[in-house]
């Protein structure tokens, strides 16, 4: 909750947001629900097939550069932060929500729901049971 927050995908965030036209509201119970069918909640999991790691199951190949993403933004998150840790692994799981915000962001203020249109939990195969 407190890393989704920090991006602004959080109720209560949006709830004070100065600015509720970037706020995107909801997406802590989307990501348990990521958490829950990608690994389980084990920090460690690794899938033996495609190598998928930690909380979010991030691939590895992609890590380092989505790293230097979200530190763009967080200057103090670390250069080594590791996918198996808990809170690294959902920062970068939050950036790529974040970086979806804008197509969440015209589904709402076209009437729709956050789940319609191109859909913020795409990087997952887990994203069916979200929305």
């Amino acid at each position: 909750t407190e890393v989704f927050a920090r991006w602004g995908l959080d109720q209560a965030v949006c709830a004070d947001d100065s600015d509720p036209a970037t706020c995107v509201p909801g997406q802590v119970d989307a990501a348990i629900a990521i958490i829950s069918c990608e690994s389980h909640g084990i920090p460690f999991a690794v899938n033996s097939t495609s190598g998928v790691t930690g909380l979010f199951q991030h691939r590895l190949t992609y890590w380092a550069e989505r790293v230097k993403r979200v530190q763009a933004h967080f200057p103090y998150f670390p250069s080594d932060a590791s996918p198996y840790d808990p809170e690294h692994n959902a920062m970068v799981a939050a950036l790529l929500v974040w970086e979806s915000r804008g197509a969440l962001l015209r589904n709402l203020q076209a009437g729709g729901s956050p789940a319609a249109g191109p859909h913020p939990w795409s990087h997952w195969s887990c994203r069916r049971v979200v929305g």
